[in-house]
């Protein structure tokens, strides 16, 4: 048995896996939501606190058909290019920010 026979069967199921994933990826895409001005506004005030009281939050977010979550304390807003900066370095705009949670911090 040559090299390349002996690892077919397991080539085989890394590309099953790959297949598999990509799908459930597909399956899982959703359009983006859309929030009425109300809702929005309560977002804004959110961040607002938050930034102010550098309290950590959980911001949900629409990135490329998918709904996200992202924990941290933001640290920058940015009004003109509607963005916000979570934990120095994580940056998201304000039109696919979906919803905002206070975080618990476990002691």
């Amino acid at each position: 048995m040559n090299q390349r026979n002996k690892w077919a069967p397991f080539n085989s199921v890394i590309h099953e896996k790959k297949i598999l994933k990509e799908l459930q990826m597909e399956k899982s895409k959703i359009r983006k939501p859309i929030l009425s001005e109300d809702m929005i506004e309560n977002l804004e005030n959110k961040i607002l606190d938050s930034f102010e009281n550098q309290t950590p939050v959980e911001i949900t977010y629409y990135y490329k058909e998918h709904l996200l979550k992202k924990s941290g304390i933001i640290t920058k807003i940015d009004s003109i290019s509607k963005k916000i900066v979570l934990n120095q370095n994580f940056v998201l705009y304000f039109p696919n920010i979906i919803e905002i949670c206070e975080k618990t911090i476990e002691k």
